[in-house]
């Protein structure tokens, strides 16, 4: 069963271990440079809710994806940056659109008006994405900056973000009853 939600800031060893499940160079597209166990730790210890939102795509129970949105100073500026990551066995599944999906609608329901991304422009797959979205790409010394603009929510945006947190976490409920 898949659940797409957000994560707490309990499940943030969820997360690490996600990270850590990535190969190598799967690591060096997601964070533009090489990392290893200790970058990882000291990434995780760094993120907070008020930072910014991790939303977790969930295979059977296990993360698989996660979507990693974080709010960009000054606030006033209402700017965000997007990094995705999914597992290579689930990929071609559509988890990477989902998850940008259900990250720019909370980003859109908190007042952002652009995500950015920075990938390397030899990551069609992030790049393919972003460009479902609408987003400018830009490329510059093998890196590609996107920009993906965003409409301002409405009252349904927001019910809807809702109503997929409660359906999430009733699946979860049911899938952990389960287990």
């Amino acid at each position: 069963m898949r659940i797409v939600r957000p994560l707490t800031p309990r499940e943030l060893p969820l997360y690490r271990d996600h990270l850590m499940r990535l190969s190598p160079g799967d690591r060096y597209d997601r964070f533009c440079q090489a990392v290893g166990e200790a970058a990882i730790d000291r990434h995780i210890a760094r993120l907070t809710p008020f930072d910014g939102l991790l939303i977790g795509a969930f295979e059977d129970g296990v993360l698989r994806g996660a979507a990693e949105l974080a709010w960009l100073r000054p606030a006033a500026a209402r700017r965000a940056e997007l990094a995705l990551s999914v597992e290579a066995a689930y990929r071609h599944r559509g988890l990477g659109t989902l998850l940008s999906a259900r990250a720019l609608a909370a980003a859109r329901n908190r007042g952002i008006r652009q995500v950015d991304l920075l990938c390397l422009a030899t990551n069609r797959a992030m790049i393919a994405i972003a460009r479902k979205f609408g987003a400018a790409i830009a490329v510059e010394a093998g890196q590609a900056e996107l920009a993906i603009p965003l409409e301002a929510a409405t009252a349904l945006d927001r019910w809807r973000e809702t109503i997929d947190h409660a359906i999430a976490a009733w699946a979860g409920a049911a899938e952990r009853l389960m287990a």
